[in-house]
């Protein structure tokens, strides 16, 4: 009995720190800028809709206090992050006042990572304030800059 106890305590905490490394990665590869390539989402009328030429840049620094800022064109909006294994967490202080081409419309996406210098966050839907509709199956592309 007493060598089952010490092989289980031995995996939990390998497991444990194996975790730990994982989630430490996933800090060290999304710190820095990103910019955003494409958004692509569907309206509520179901056109699919693609922006390319978006000014929207966004940087997480300081990986201890998980802040960073999102700028677009002459705004900064200042957020705070958490990053788990598929999902994030991204807030705002007012997601009201966020434009079309800026992520943080809701606070839980989805993401990947797409090669080394791609990351993909995606939601099923949002509320899209500039033009006061729902969009759903929207894609956000950000390229580390």
């Amino acid at each position: 009995m007493k060598i089952s106890v010490t092989v289980f305590l031995i995996f939990i905490l390998t497991m444990s720190l194996s975790c730990k490394q994982k989630h430490e990665r996933i800090y060290d590869r999304i710190e820095g800028s990103w910019e955003l390539k494409k958004l692509e989402y569907f309206d509520e009328s179901g056109k699919l809709v693609t922006i390319s030429n978006s000014s929207a840049k966004i940087t997480f620094f300081d990986t201890r206090e998980r802040k960073g800022v999102l700028k677009i064109d002459n705004n900064s909006y200042n957020l705070i992050y958490n990053f788990g294994y598929d999902q994030c967490n991204l807030g705002f202080d007012d997601q009201r006042v966020l434009p079309i081409d800026a992520i943080g419309k809701v606070n839980v996406y989805k993401y990947r990572f797409i090669g080394k210098k791609a990351i993909e966050f995606n939601i099923d839907k949002e509320y899209d304030y500039t033009d006061k509709q729902i969009i759903y199956d929207v894609k956000y592309t950000f390229a580390k800059l």
